[in-house]
């Protein structure tokens, strides 16, 4: 019953060709690591949106930086707030928390500079 335009159609996706998947087979490990400051090398497709042409390296800070940059006064973060705490969902009377792009940067720079004051070394970890 019903029409056959509400029937979800499933195909095979299309196979990349090989030059546009991570060159695995060719990387030199580790493929991961667990100390805070060491290093795994990024494993790139030979070509394509996975590549180092199309998308080089990167940090998070860096990336904050650019939407910075971009995006400096528009909304980034937006949360529900009940008197400073997350309230429980079925609660209607929520207040809206925005950060812009700005504040967020602020604010992870004076967390940053908290947590250094406090004797947090580079690559150290808080629990």
């Amino acid at each position: 019953m019903g029409c056959s335009s509400s029937r979800v159609s499933k195909s095979i996706p299309e196979q990349l060709p090989e030059e546009f998947l991570p060159m695995y087979a060719d990387a030199k490990g580790p493929f991961w690591v667990m100390e805070a400051d060491a290093e795994a090398p990024i494993i790139f497709a030979k070509k394509g949106p996975g590549s180092k042409d199309v998308n080089p390296p990167t940090t998070m800070l860096d990336l904050l930086r650019l939407a910075v940059e971009q995006h400096g006064e528009k909304t980034a973060l937006r949360v529900e707030r009940v008197d400073g705490k997350t309230p429980p969902p079925e609660q209607d009377d929520c207040k809206w928390q925005e950060w812009t792009y700005k504040q967020y940067m602020d604010d992870a720079n004076m967390a940053a500079r908290a947590l250094m004051h406090m004797g947090v070394e580079q690559f150290g970890s808080v629990l």
